[in-house]
This record gives C-alpha cells, structure tokens and sequence, in this order.
C-alpha cells in the first residue's frame, strides 16, 4: 500500500485486491454471495481479493456493479470528482 501525502493528510493507496475486499465488505456481503451475484467462483474471489489473481476488466465491472462502488476507483484506485456547480458547466 501506498501512502500519499495530500493537502488535507495523508491518502492511503489501496491495491485491488485490497478495494475488492472494501467493495465487498462495504456492500455486507461474503465472498460466496459475490462470486454467486457476479458469476464468479468463490475461489476466484478469494485468489483476487489475495493478490493472488488479476482480475478482469469485466470482472472488475461486474464486483462494482453487484457492491455500489464506483468503477473508476475499483479498477484504478482513484476516486471520482465529485460534479459540483463549479467543475460542472452544465450545472446552474
């Protein structure tokens, strides 16, 4: 993990095998019950959320959709700009 050093503190850096882990956790499920609603099996959940596996771009769609996370932040680890009326032109 790394850690950034940002304006307000410090900003850990999860893997993604650590942000499967949260993303699974976050939405209360256990690795049986994602690997049922995502169609993987429990083991691949298990190997991924070990670093033990990559997963794939449609599994990472597939974790973010069934958990409520953001896919952008599943697969990469950053975290989406929030729209605000003044970094959204279309907006007021």
């Amino acid at each position: 993990m790394l850690i950034l050093i940002g304006e307000t503190g410090v900003i850990p850096q999860f893997g993604i095998s650590h942000r499967v882990r949260l993303a699974r956790e976050y939405a209360g499920m256990q690795q049986s019950e994602l690997a049922e609603k995502t169609g993987l099996s429990r083991t691949s959940i298990a190997n991924i959320e070990r670093g033990s596996n990559m997963p794939r771009k449609k599994s990472i769609a597939a974790i973010a959709s069934v958990t409520g996370v953001d896919h952008k932040w599943l697969a990469t680890g950053k975290a989406p700009v929030p729209v605000t009326e003044t970094n959204n032109p279309g907006m007021g």
